[in-house]
């Protein structure tokens, strides 16, 4: 099979390669009932995640440390060497900067305002993979995190009392992340393609990756069955018009090779 699946900080990037062909809709059903925003011509969302801070409020209680209510919150000296947030080349790390920079008055085109937010986070710890955010928490070498809500979920499960909190990010709360899938230009196999991106839209399946893994559904009725999820309605943020007012980082303004130039002069320096 042929399936590609993207991030959405990747379209911008992968369209102007023109890595996928375009589908054919028809046999795609289960995409009919999409927003017409998520039906691109070449590719198809079929998740989105929502963007937290992640935190062990058990532990902060213990320690007298009050709750996160924003990224600025992640600079208290008495977090040092607890907070872990995303690389900038990891799956979440371009949505991070990104909010960092919304947190702290830039945007897309300026990010120096969120590096700098984030050097002010002393002895800050780095994941690449969604995976070191658990066992960091579970090893209780940190307390606060910066990820998906998903991970959150996947803590939870892992046994530790961690609680997602939604950021302010200017007029916005919260933060999406979308990915997409597409058929690779030159496939062929076409047929089965289409039938497996079909067959990842099926509520059904869509209901069930949100359960194990938190990441949230793009079919709405599978999205609308999230809240009889005990850990689902207690880690994501489920209101439509919370959701609706959630930020999004508009890629088609993002220069990656500065994001990252930045970020090496910055953070990884």
């Amino acid at each position: 099979m042929d399936a590609f699946e993207i991030l959405g900080a990747q379209v911008p990037q992968v369209n102007a390669l023109n890595l996928l062909t375009e589908l054919d809709y028809s046999e795609l059903p289960n995409a009919a009932v999409l927003d017409p925003a998520q039906r691109l011509p070449n590719m198809v969302a079929i998740w989105t995640t929502q963007e937290m801070i992640i935190v062990n409020g058990p532990k902060l209680a213990e320690q007298g440390i009050p709750m996160p209510a924003r990224l600025q919150d992640l600079a208290n000296p008495r977090l040092r060497g607890r907070v872990m947030i995303p690389d900038i080349s990891s799956g979440g790390g371009l949505e991070a900067v990104g909010a960092f920079a919304l947190a702290a008055g830039g945007n897309e085109a300026n990010i120096d305002p969120g590096l700098l937010l984030i050097r002010s986070i002393q002895d800050l710890r780095l994941w690449k993979a969604g995976g070191e955010l658990v066992t960091a928490f579970r090893s209780g070498d940190i307390w606060v995190g910066v990820a998906h809500a998903g991970w959150a979920v996947r803590t939870v499960y892992a046994g530790v009392p961690v609680t997602s909190v939604p950021a302010p990010l200017g007029t916005h709360v919260g933060l999406i992340k979308e990915g997409f899938m597409g058929v690779v230009r030159g496939s062929r196999q076409p047929a089965l393609t289409a039938f497996y991106i079909n067959a990842y839209l099926d509520a059904a399946t869509q209901n069930l990756m949100a359960v194990r893994t938190g990441t949230v559904p793009v079919h709405p009725a599978a999205r609308a069955a999230l809240s009889e999820t005990a850990v689902l309605r207690e880690q994501m943020m489920l209101d439509p018009v919370r959701v609706a007012n959630m930020a999004r980082i508009d890629f088609s303004k993002v220069d990656i090779a500065t994001w990252n130039d930045r970020w090496n002069r910055v953070i990884a320096r």
